[in-house]
């Protein structure tokens, strides 16, 4: 009978633990789906720069900017800042920046502007954030190569800055 005991006892544990890991690390703010056969390029000067918490780990800080072009203010979610602290990505209120977004949308429902490309004020080429199909840089660099083709690293790099 305690034998009996112990097997439920482990399988009702095993069960949950399944249960708890298969949520994942929630979703935030992250984006659901975007729409990468339409860019929309954005040049603009940087009016007010945010982070934001979107949860623990190493890329837990989320950096979005917001550029004011043809006097419409745009938020632009740029990625993880320790990530664009990596590239060499240091952008500061009053920069002229020029933005290639794609439009998408965040678990919410609301739209959104997600950054593929950003070319700071000094020009140059641009950093790359998100590859064609819209895959964020930072995260074909943390697969070593499993699962989707890249290798460590990928992405990495400053380009004219």
């Amino acid at each position: 009978m305690n034998i009996k005991k112990m097997m439920i006892v482990s399988l009702v544990v095993l069960a949950m633990t399944t249960i708890v890991f298969s949520q994942g690390r929630g979703r935030g703010l992250c984006y659901r789906q975007l729409q990468v056969q339409t860019p929309v390029m954005i040049e603009g000067k940087i009016i007010k720069i945010e982070t934001f918490d979107y949860g623990k780990g190493r890329y837990g800080q989320g950096l979005h900017v917001f550029v004011q072009s043809n006097g419409q203010e745009s938020e632009i979610h740029l990625g993880p800042q320790a990530w664009m602290n990596n590239q060499g990505l240091q952008l500061k209120q009053g920069d002229t920046v020029k933005i290639k977004t794609y439009k998408g949308t965040l678990y919410n429902g609301d739209p959104a502007l997600f950054a593929a490309e950003v070319t700071g004020p000094k020009g140059g080429d641009a950093i790359i954030l998100r590859d064609k199909n819209g895959f964020p840089m930072w995260r074909q660099s943390l697969s070593g190569g499993k699962g989707r083709g890249y290798g460590r690293g990928a992405g990495q790099g400053r380009r004219g800055w």
